[in-house]
């Protein structure tokens, strides 16, 4: 599996979260501010979560 860190969870962010998590080729984390989309990712995707923002750069290391 490779691992992949998609920050986002907007629309796009989980269009791409299930495309990617149904491959089954790769091991996705989804990291964003909002915990509703978060949620939405969550609900729809086998793709893990975390809550994270973007512009936070030691939590992105």
């Amino acid at each position: 599996m490779h691992p992949i860190l998609l920050v986002g969870a907007g629309k796009i962010g989980l269009a791409t979260a299930s495309l990617l998590a149904d491959t089954g080729d790769y091991d996705v984390l989804v990291a964003d501010i909002d915990e509703a989309s978060l949620a939405r990712v969550s609900e729809t995707t086998s793709a893990k979560t975390v809550r994270l923002a973007a512009d936070d750069l030691d939590a992105l290391r």
